[in-house]
């Protein structure tokens, strides 16, 4: 009998509940981890998930079917499209939270929110400890597009479609990967994305590969320097412009790629 949504969901609960107390309680204690800021736990929840889609004899032959699918010729610029849309609604949700700090208490509190982040020199320095390179290429690039891919996107999402029709599974299958995440915002539209791809492709290597692909372009040295601008700790919101046009462009761009997802135009193009 096929896991219903429900049974997926409990799973992926269980692992985030697990998880933030043995990260609390216990990895966060090592020496090495309070030294160098690894997300142990987040690595050791994406690692459970992995040992018991692998472990599980009909989880393992349901992942493999998952993964047998190869992307279709002629989708390459299908990745591309929805790579572009998942760093505009990275933008455009560091751009929501500027304005949400901005209209409620003006430029003195966006340049106190600046005041306390890291400074560049720094941020560059640390994304190029080995500590930053295994978290965004392994662990960012590697092993939690697979593992997230299969459960939410190959596994949830199609459970949940299954009983109420994809776009409302999407919505859902996306507010709870939002919520396994810290970024909502970025996360919840990022999905949405991510279903769409997997939708257009029947390829779950498409939605891997574009889940890979952003994760390993938002480390500093790349894309991950430009997600705030230079000169904001005036606090003004001009400075913002990018991130607030990336907003305005998700908040349409997301609901019409969903509208070209829609079944009537995946039978017209098959």
């Amino acid at each position: 009998m096929a896991a219903k949504g429900w049974h997926i969901a409990f799973f992926v609960f269980a692992l985030l509940f697990l998880g933030v107390p043995a990260d609390k309680y216990f990895f966060s204690r090592w020496q090495w981890v309070i030294e160098s800021g690894f997300p142990m736990g987040r690595l050791m929840v994406l690692l459970v998930a992995a040992a018991v889609l692998l472990g599980v004899p009909a989880l393992r032959r349901h992942s493999l079917g998952l993964l047998a699918t190869a992307i279709p010729s002629g989708k390459t610029p299908e990745l591309g499209i929805a790579l572009a849309l998942n760093l505009i609604a990275g933008f455009g949700a560091v751009g929501a939270y500027a304005l949400w700090i901005w209209s409620f208490g003006g430029e003195p509190s966006m340049a106190r929110w600046i005041g306390n982040m890291p400074k560049a020199e720094e941020q560059a320095r640390h994304a190029m400890s080995v500590n930053a390179i295994i978290t965004f290429f392994i662990l960012g690039g590697i092993v939690a597009p697979i593992v997230e891919e299969l459960i939410f996107r190959g596994m949830l999402f199609p459970a949940w479609a299954r009983e109420w029709g994809w776009v409302r599974s999407a919505l859902a299958t996306s507010a709870l990967f939002a919520l396994f995440h810290s970024n909502v915002i970025s996360q919840f539209m990022g999905s949405l994305v991510l279903i769409c791809v997997f939708r257009r492709t029947r390829s779950l290597r498409a939605s891997i590969a574009v889940h890979s692909a952003f994760n390993v372009l938002l480390w500093y040295p790349l894309v991950g320097r430009f997600l705030n601008p230079s000169g904001a700790e005036t606090g003004e919101i001009s400075h913002w412009a990018l991130q607030l046009s990336c907003l305005a462009l998700a908040c349409v761009a997301v609901p019409l790629y969903l509208w070209a997802s829609r079944d009537a135009i995946l039978r017209a193009q098959s």
